[in-house]
């Protein structure tokens, strides 16, 4: 119940696509920051809840801000607010994540780009 509140309230990527899918290897990161890039020029001040509860309101920042928490180092955090997933469910993920890593399964994580907003 703690875990499912601490990432409720919000746009936020899954935490399990953060550390296990999205932004590993090059081609993909870029592949991806493309994808964000584009959707954040769209007009629109809503999205789908990925659990169907209806409409969330989302506007092309907070879609932005909620990639750029994992995918960038940002050195002002104002563009990155809204729900994070607690350190411990996000450090079991990463542990999972670098013995997929170590036995070849998966890319390595890139490493995170610093950026202003």
């Amino acid at each position: 119940q703690q875990a499912f509140e601490a990432v409720s309230g919000g746009v936020l990527v899954p935490p399990i696509l953060q550390a296990l899918v999205l932004n590993r290897g090059e081609r993909d990161a870029q592949v991806l920051r493309k994808f964000v890039e584009d959707v954040s020029r769209w007009p629109f001040e809503r999205m789908q809840s990925l659990h169907f509860d209806g409409l969330t309101p989302c506007g092309p920042g907070e879609w932005t801000s909620a990639f750029r928490r994992f995918l960038d180092e940002p050195v002002l955090p104002f563009g990155t607010l809204g729900p994070a997933p607690r350190g411990k469910d996000l450090e079991f993920l990463r542990d999972f994540g670098q013995q997929l890593e170590n036995s070849g399964v998966i890319n390595p994580l890139l490493q995170k780009r610093q950026s202003i907003v």
